[in-house]
């Protein structure tokens, strides 16, 4: 890992999809909803395998405008306990992407599933989708030795609805945290590149449309 490399603007969007779901995650738990275009997205960008798909997605920087709102809000003054909530998640996320990563056997799994489950997606509705991705998160992350613990209204989080999204979500951001951690993404980033990734994250907000504050 180089400490010192410079963001690029693949890996500002990889990190902002990592807090998209995040902030998706905190939505679902805290309001019972979130927006349904951005979730749609995430779950898009869950079954991306090749590069040539990955830079497609990314350049329809629309795709991840609602983290790139958070990226600015992060790295703007003070965050808030908001804000901070959610940069947990991120954090959780990026930890399970690493712990992820050190399980060939749970890949291969994981990899079968996603198969099975593009083969039959021409036949299932979002929510259909979302469903199995949640599953998946269940049989395989939640069976990690590091787990989320997702704060909010318990009759948010007891809605198996609601729960079964925030799982596929949670597997969402897991999914950009591995892409981010591939253009040498690391915790530091949050820390030494702070202005850096600001900088990039409000032009890619302006080539979206995305207000930045």
């Amino acid at each position: 890992m180089i400490f010192g490399s410079r963001c690029t603007d693949e890996r500002v969007l990889a990190l902002a999809g990592v807090l998209q779901c995040a902030t998706i995650v905190d939505e679902l738990a805290t309001q019972g909803h979130s927006n349904d275009s951005s979730t749609a997205a995430c779950v898009v960008a869950f079954f991306l395998r090749d590069q040539a798909s990955i830079r497609s997605f990314f350049d329809n920087t629309s795709n991840v405008q609602l983290g790139l709102a958070q990226l600015g809000k992060l790295f703007s003054g003070l965050p808030t306990e908001e804000i901070r909530r959610r940069t947990g998640y991120a954090f959780q996320m990026i930890q399970l992407s690493k712990q992820m990563a050190d399980r060939p056997d749970m890949l291969g799994v994981i990899g079968a599933d996603m198969d099975r489950m593009e083969a039959m997606r021409d036949n299932l509705n979002e929510l259909e989708l979302q469903s199995q991705v949640g599953e998946l998160y269940q049989k395989t992350i939640s069976k990690l030795s590091f787990r989320i613990q997702v704060q909010g209204q318990h009759g948010y989080l007891r809605q198996e609805d609601t729960a079964s999204t925030i799982r596929a979500i949670l597997f969402c951001g897991i999914r950009f945290a591995h892409l981010w951690r591939q253009q040498r993404g690391s915790q530091m980033d949050f820390f030494l590149r702070k202005s850096q990734i600001r900088d990039i994250a409000k032009r890619l907000a302006e080539a979206s449309n995305t207000t930045f504050h």
